[in-house]
């Protein structure tokens, strides 16, 4: 099912921007209404709709508008006053994922020790945490931040851990990364955009930019860190990992049971400036673009809104969770090293 909605979510994106796939399906509370509405109030100019038929009107939204209009003119004052509410919540959206997501460093800095990881933490989120603008964090700054959960954090994993917490964090990715899909699917066909209703792909897009986001993000990281003499300290795979590729090995192992010996900072280039502060600007108006869209949903009622940002929150929370066990066990990772003192080293100052 999960694959079936990654499926029907590319296709939705793929799809032209004037698509007639609206006006099918509805969330739950008012499906039975609006399939009343669509069958007894507009279906003629449903039709119309389906078959491109214009009547002389103009514009992109010559065939998706006049259904629109003819649902919101047959819904009575308190079902708008309902959908108007959801448009608030859901507007909300965009700004309260951005709280709860994770740095663009902070991803960096997990996927250059596991990039599919990475990946799958970039894709699992729809927002990234928005930062003063031009004014990201150094990375090694970040490591050497004192880490408040560093006493919870066991000195070594056994291997066996070593598979169970690798594994729970691949399938804990691929579940937020599922979830997001299907409820982008799901908002992209149930609904539709008052400012643009002749799409039906706006909701999955805005999703889809977190990735350019975290990608314009670990550029930067790892054009300004780098880590010295680092491998994987007792293989959780046996024989098996030891045939694998060193990149595979570390991907696979939990970066707290990777051994970091150094961290060392690379000299800033405009290279770094330009994707770091990319970032920062994307992520600014990758919330402006997801406001505008999502205060703009109609034909969703206020209790299917909270089920959609609960879904979308959830999945930010997942991959935040384990940003946070994969960020601050580099960090035990790095402190393990007692005899190191330069176990972190800054750029010079010249």
């Amino acid at each position: 099912m999960k694959l079936i909605s990654w499926w029907a979510s590319f296709q939705l994106f793929a799809a032209p921007a004037f698509s007639q796939a609206h006006f099918r399906e509805w969330f739950p509370q008012y499906r039975f209404n609006f399939t009343s509405i669509m069958r007894d109030n507009c279906s003629s100019i449903y039709d119309n709709y389906v078959t491109g038929t214009r009547n002389g009107t103009t514009g992109k939204s010559a065939t998706s508008r006049p259904v629109v209009a003819c649902i919101l003119a047959a819904i009575d004052e308190a079902g708008k006053a309902n959908l108007a509410t959801a448009g608030v919540v859901l507007g909300l959206l965009p700004t309260m994922l951005s709280i709860t997501s994770s740095m663009t460093n902070e991803v960096g800095l997990v996927a250059l020790r596991r990039p599919v990881l990475g990946l799958l933490l970039a894709a699992g989120a729809p927002s990234a945490n928005a930062l003063r603008t031009f004014q990201q964090p150094e990375p090694a700054q970040l490591l050497l931040e004192p880490s408040p959960f560093r006493t919870l954090y066991p000195s070594h994993l056994s291997p066996s851990m070593q598979i169970v917490v690798s594994a729970v964090q691949y399938l804990a990715g691929l579940g937020a990364v599922a979830n997001l899909a299907e409820v982008s699917y799901e908002v992209c066909l149930r609904t539709n955009v008052s400012w643009a209703t002749e799409t039906a792909y706006l909701p999955a897009l805005w999703a889809f930019l977190t990735v350019i986001i975290h990608f314009l993000g670990t550029i930067a990281v790892h054009l300004r860190i780098k880590f010295i003499n680092h491998r994987v300290s007792d293989s959780a795979w046996g024989e098996c990992v030891k045939l694998c590729p060193h990149w595979l090995k570390q991907e696979v192992v939990p970066i707290i049971s990777q051994r970091i010996d150094r961290a060392e900072t690379r000299r800033a280039t405009w290279w770094f400036l330009i994707t770091s502060w990319g970032a920062s600007i994307a992520t600014f108006w990758q919330i402006i673009f997801g406001t505008c869209i999502f205060s703009g949903i109609l034909f969703i009622s206020t209790q299917d809104a909270y089920l959609v940002f609960a879904r979308y929150w959830i999945s930010t929370l997942c991959c935040r969770l384990i940003v946070m066990f994969e960020f601050n066990g580099m960090k035990v990772s790095l402190a393990m090293n007692e005899g190191n003192t330069n176990r972190i080293r800054l750029e010079r100052r010249h």
